[in-house]
Formats: structure tokens, C-alpha cells, sequence
């Protein structure tokens, strides 16, 4: 039997779902299929490492949600870093954004950016609108860069077709470049911070759980963990977790993948499933290591776009908190993408092996470097891809129609930063509220 009282219901407790919980008045109940609070925002402590799901930072745009941190914690509870983020190809670093960044690459490398980049930004023809990623790339940046960095890393990120990517995230994350900026980054050590996380933010203690445990600790009376939602009928707003409880709800804010939202859905029409069938995902296996030497590295992150390297990034967490490993130990992330039809062709052990071969080959781990923890994750939904051309409004409309909200980076397919997935919890929270 279902329960007779009617709720707002919250499904997912990561920061989208935690920060609805936090805004909404009352009158709702936060349920989420795991044993703690964060999703993908979350941390595991091993060995005294403390590793991150994947490589999360912080960064805003909104000075409510930056003081909304301080305030639930009553004092800050991040540091802030300058970003430091590289790009390796061609045996060498390059700072990132590499479009403004090509000193001491060979200098035939540097002279096709430099003069295809000229020759995009000086054409004064009327251009054509442009729908996809590569044709945006090729348009903003030139066939030099595109093909010295631009292709090789999106390709190795996405493992689509750039032509099959729509643009309606390029302009929050890629940034473009003026070419006297590019020609002094092609001439000197370049320093000048391009980019929306330039500036980025990062717990002093606890790795990024701890921005997850402070929104929980103020919801936390309302959370139900080990919920995962089996059936929704939205005619007869009424749900089915997993262990057979049956509820009624008045509205529900869901955090979940829209594919899997959809599956769990009753009496979903054709044309709704169709779409959802033609949502596409890039997947990640992070590999977190500790590593028995201190300052392995003075970088944040580096980006990786030649194929001879498996990962397409290497992060250092212990460089964004000196509190997340031991005592003259360091940390690391690296990061492999995948996705349903070009699948990973290693074991999980062998992934493994290839990526500290390939760590050992770019010059981050030593020779026989002592390991001392390590831990990975397998993210399933990493990364949604916006499809070229294609509007999800048909299903938000649907969804809506039944009082079924569905938000974040998975909820809405969208690609989203931390700082926007919190916004949007308090967005569609206040909407609730004014009901």
C-alpha cells in the first residue's frame, strides 16, 4: 500500500538534489539509492588518501552560490588556487588554453596555428552559422590548431564525430582567442589567465565530500539512503523503491539520468522514448593512485590529446589540498573515456597497468615508482553529448506536464559545472515554493 501523505520527493541526493533539499520550505523527502550523500560528488578515504570520484573543482559565476558555501558552513570551508593547467604534446608543455599557448613547440607547429588562425581571423566575408563542434573549431580557431589540439583531444574525449556534437556549451567552456594574444603566447612564456576556471575552488579538508556533507548536514532529518526508485506512475503519482515501499508524491525533482528516469517511467509515448534513445554519453574510468613521494608535480591538471597516451587528463589532487594524503605523499587522477560503441579493450587490471606505463612515459611517475593506495571508479554517465540539432523540450515538456522535474548535468542532458548544478537546485526549488 502506498502511503497516504502527498510530498515533494527529491530522487538523488548529489549537489543538484542536495541544494533543491536545502531551498525548498518543506514538505518534501530526499531519497537516494546509495549509502551516502554526493554521487560523483563524493570522496573515498584509502590508505589516508583521500580520492575523489573524479577530478571536481569548483569554480562561480554567481557570488549567491560562492557565499552560499561560506553561509551553510558558517566560515569558509574552501580554498582558492589560479588555475595551473597544462597541455603535453610533442614531448613538451604548453599552458592551457593551448590556442594562446604554443611556445616551445616545434617551430613548424607554431607557424600553422599561428598563420591559419590569421586567416580565419581575417577573413571579413559574411560566415556561415555553424552547428557543430568541429566546424565551430575550424571557424574560431583555424585548421593549425585544430588539428594540433583541438581534434586529436575532443576526439580522444567525445569518441563521436565533432560534426555530430552541437555548440550550446562551447561558449561557457572553451575559450577563443584573440590572435595578438596567440602571437604572444607563441613568442614568450604567456601568463595571462584565459578561461571560466582561471580561478577555481577546492575544500581545505575532506576532498570534494565535504562541500556534498555541508549541504547534507543541514537536510539531513529529511534524506532516506538505499532508495532507488524502481517504478514511477505519473497518472497516479505514485512511486516503487527497490525494497517494494510504495509512496505517494505531490511533485518530484529528479536528479537521475534521464535514461534511466525514463525506463523506471510508466506509460512513456513512442515519441518520448524515441528521443531518449538517441541520447548519447561518454563514459570515464578514473584510476586514483597515492604515490609514496611528495610534489610529484607543480600542475593542477594536464590535458593529454596525442592517442600514444591512454588518459586524456591527469589531475593532482594533492596540489588542490595538501590535507587529502599523507605527510610527503602525493595524489593523482588519471582519466580514460569510453563510450557503448567504442568500448575500453582492457581488463580493469590491464587498464590499469597501461596507465601507469603511460604515466611512467610522460615523464609524472619514476621508474618503479612505489604505489601505496589506489582505488578507481567506473562512471557510466560522465559526460552527456549534446546532439547537433536536437532539442530535448519534447521531453521536458512531457516531464513537467506531470509535475516531474528533472535537473542537473544528468537530469536535464545538459553540460554543467558544479557551481550550475547547485544554482539549479535552487531554481527549480524556489519555483516549487511559489506554488
Amino acid at each position: 500500500m502506498a502511503t497516504s501523505a502527498k510530498k515533494n520527493v527529491i530522487i538523488g541526493a548529489g549537489l543538484t538534489g542536495l541544494s533543491a533539499a536545502y531551498h525548498l520550505k518543506d514538505n518534501y523527502n530526499l531519497y537516494e539509492k546509495n549509502s551516502f550523500p554526493g554521487g560523483l560528488a563524493s570522496s573515498e578515504k584509502v590508505k589516508g588518501f583521500i580520492f575523489d570520484k573524479a577530478g571536481h573543482i569548483l569554480h562561480f559565476q554567481r557570488e549567491y552560490i560562492k557565499k552560499l558555501l561560506d553561509l551553510i558552513k558558517d566560515g569558509s570551508i574552501l580554498n582558492n588556487h589560479k588555475r595551473l593547467s597544462w597541455v603535453f604534446s610533442k614531448n613538451t608543455y604548453t599552458r592551457y588554453p593551448f590556442q594562446v599557448n604554443t611556445y616551445k613547440l616545434p617551430p613548424s607547429v607554431v607557424k600553422d596555428c599561428l598563420v591559419k588562425m590569421h586567416q580565419v581571423q581575417s577573413d571579413l566575408r559574411i560566415k556561415k552559422p555553424v552547428d557543430n563542434l568541429k566546424d565551430w573549431i575550424l571557424e574560431n580557431f583555424g585548421e593549425g590548431i585544430a588539428r594540433h589540439f583541438m581534434f586529436p583531444y575532443n576526439r580522444k574525449l567525445w569518441k563521436v564525430s565533432l560534426k555530430s556534437i552541437g555548440i550550446d556549451w562551447v561558449d561557457k567552456f572553451i575559450p577563443k582567442a584573440r590572435f595578438d594574444f596567440a602571437v604572444r603566447g607563441a613568442i614568450s612564456d604567456f601568463k595571462k589567465s584565459f578561461g571560466y576556471n582561471k580561478v577555481f575552488y577546492y575544500p581545505k579538508f575532506g576532498g570534494i565530500q565535504a562541500v556534498s556533507d555541508a549541504f547534507f548536514n543541514k537536510v539531513r532529518d529529511k534524506v532516506y539512503f538505499g532508495k532507488r526508485v524502481v517504478k514511477i506512475d505519473l497518472k497516479r503519482k505514485t512511486l516503487v523503491f527497490s525494497d517494494a515501499e510504495k509512496i505517494k508524491f505531490r511533485r518530484i525533482i529528479s536528479t537521475m539520468p534521464l535514461p534511466e528516469l525514463i525506463k523506471v517511467i510508466k506509460y512513456v509515448p513512442p515519441k518520448i522514448k524515441a528521443k531518449i534513445n538517441n541520447l548519447r554519453y561518454v563514459s570515464v574510468f578514473n584510476l586514483n593512485l597515492g604515490i609514496d613521494r611528495g610534489n610529484i608535480s607543480d600542475k593542477h591538471w594536464i590535458y593529454f590529446p596525442e592517442k600514444k597516451y591512454i588518459f586524456y587528463r591527469v589531475g593532482f589532487f594533492s596540489n588542490f589540498s595538501k590535507k587529502v594524503c599523507p605527510e610527503k605523499k602525493s595524489s593523482l587522477y588519471a582519466e580514460v573515456s569510453y563510450t557503448a560503441n567504442k568500448p575500453l579493450k582492457y581488463s580493469k587490471p590491464e587498464l590499469k597497468e597501461r596507465i601507469i606505463k603511460d604515466l611512467n612515459k610522460a615523464g609524472i611517475l619514476k621508474k618503479n615508482e612505489k604505489i601505496v593506495a589506489e582505488k578507481s571508479y567506473n562512471i557510466k554517465y560522465a559526460y552527456p553529448i549534446c546532439n547537433k540539432n536536437e532539442s530535448l523540450g519534447a521531453i521536458d515538456e512531457f516531464l513537467k506536464f506531470y509535475d516531474l522535474y528533472s535537473i542537473g548535468r544528468y537530469g536535464s542532458w545538459r553540460y554543467m559545472s558544479m557551481e550550475e548544478c547547485l544554482a539549479e537546485g535552487k531554481i527549480i526549488a524556489d519555483c516549487i515554493n511559489s506554488f
